[in-house]
């Protein structure tokens, strides 16, 4: 396995790792807003996006947007966050979606 593919299995085991602490914190919301939530935020965290002047590489979008508007002074960002804004909101929409047509309908889950 190389150091790209290691280092991208790494980014997605950290995005569900984070969604367990946020399942955690989230749990006294609507469970389709919830569902929302969590999509929304692992795909933030696990989208890539391509790398500009590296052909063929990719890295998480956010990083991407983050260095590309603040650490290079001719960069383009404009990629980066495009396929990051829609891909974070058409996660969140589908997981509500599925979530509430799938009979949660905004109740909030039992507390134990």
């Amino acid at each position: 396995m190389g150091a790209y593919v290691l280092a991208w299995c790494l980014v997605v085991l950290a995005g569900i790792g984070g969604l367990f602490g946020a399942w955690r914190l989230l749990q006294t919301l609507a469970v389709s807003l919830r569902a929302a939530v969590l999509a929304a935020l692992f795909v933030f965290f696990v989208v890539p996006a391509p790398v500009p002047r590296f052909e063929g590489e990719y890295a998480p979008a956010f990083v991407v947007a983050i260095f590309e508007f603040l650490f290079q002074t001719d960069g383009e960002p404009q990629t980066a966050a495009g396929i990051l804004l829609l891909s974070v909101a058409a996660a969140a929409l589908v997981a509500w979606v599925v979530a509430y047509f799938a009979g949660a309908r905004g109740r909030p889950r039992s507390q134990v």
